[in-house]
């Protein structure tokens, strides 16, 4: 909802950290590319926060970028490549925001619901102007922060294993650190995802699902998919429905001279390109050519699915980062004061190989 305070709190983020603002997504991956390369080398901020995002948002590049701890680009108007470390941690903020692709599982939503209506109209703040009380206090809020994390790490770092995939360490520790300060809740709860898959997974979702009602488990081909496709022939009529098809190959099975008969190679690009990709409980799998050399698929359902079918939840957009800015306290501005955090054993200066890097870098 506009004016609820999601730009607000991403301004906090940075100010606390340091970090780099843009107002608006780049139009094209293109142009996206330009602005991650540029970030990564010019500037030094942990948090990259990118402003009024809307609609749906699908990038490779941004999919990408998010499991990658490195970036190779070519600035523009120079033939050498650049390496640079991916050590930041990505926020987007927007309004009515959908993901697509593969961005729905590298994602953490943070949702806010202020519960009224003109929500910028709220005065009943106990700290009337958050922004200046951060900067003035970010010496003891980074201390602060420092201090829950390194009581974590004192206690042997208490956690449970949170999945096996590239985020699991990160989400792990997270959640042991929140956790062991006493924070209620579950970091990164499947329960709290806004969207379980991209909005272009949603009709992916219906095509295997009316797939799957007409085919069970049984092993079917291309050919066979198409042949039972109803498209009104009172004759022979078909157990999956018309408007069940993807909007991209429906639209194209309309044209003149085309009809269904004539979508069966995009058809197999379409299975073959999400072999494995699952949309709620359902995705396809390729079973390898049947004696006529025509590609077997068959519908698998989580709940006949060994443990690589489970399905994914939303993951955070980044790797915890790091940061040494130097931290400079001053006296606390009237609205609020730094809340008191445990008391930690004394500890030497005795470096541990093991331990996680959880200062940023600037």
């Amino acid at each position: 909802m506009p004016g609820s305070g999601k730009t607000k709190l991403a301004t906090i983020l940075r100010l606390i950290h340091g970090g780099v603002f843009r107002a608006e997504m780049p139009e094209d991956d293109a142009e996206l590319r330009k602005q991650v390369t540029s970030i990564l080398a010019v500037t030094t901020g942990p948090i990259v926060h990118i402003d009024n995002v809307s609609g749906v948002l699908r990038s490779s590049t941004l999919s990408g970028l998010l499991t990658s701890d490195r970036w190779d680009d070519r600035p523009l108007g120079t033939t050498d490549m650049i390496s640079r470390d991916n050590d930041r941690l990505w926020v987007i903020t927007g309004n009515n925001l959908s993901l697509g692709g593969d961005l729905v599982r590298r994602t953490l939503w943070v949702t806010i619901d202020p519960g009224v209506p003109n929500p910028h109209l709220r005065t009943d703040f106990a700290i009337t102007d958050l922004e200046e009380w951060v900067r003035v206090l970010r010496g003891p809020l980074l201390h602060a922060l420092l201090t829950l994390i390194r009581s974590w790490v004192v206690a042997g770092r208490p956690g449970k294993p949170r999945g096996g995939d590239s985020y699991a360490r990160w989400i792990s520790a997270v959640d042991g650190i929140l956790s062991h300060a006493g924070v209620p809740g579950t970091f990164d709860h499947a329960e709290s995802a806004r969207q379980q898959v991209g909005t272009d997974d949603d009709e992916w979702a219906d095509f295997l699902t009316a797939v799957h009602q007409a085919f069970g488990d049984r092993v079917w081909t291309v050919k066979d998919l198409l042949a039972d496709i109803d498209t009104g022939d009172l004759l022979r009529p078909g157990g999956i429905p018309l408007d069940a098809l993807p909007a991209e190959l429906a639209e194209k099975a309309g044209r003149p001279h085309v009809g269904v008969a004539g979508i069966g190679r995009s058809l197999g690009m379409w299975l073959k390109n999400r072999d494995g990709r699952w949309a709620g409980t359902l995705t396809v799998r390729g079973l390898g050519k049947d004696r006529r050399e025509a590609r077997q698929y068959r519908i698998e359902s989580a709940g006949t699915a060994g443990t690589a079918g489970t399905f994914p939840t939303p993951r955070s957009l980044s790797p915890m980062d790091k940061s040494d800015h130097n931290a400079t306290g001053a006296n606390v501005p009237v609205g609020g004061e730094v809340p008191a955090v445990p008391a930690v054993p004394a500890v030497s200066h005795h470096h541990d190989p093991t331990a996680p890097q959880w200062s940023h870098q600037p």
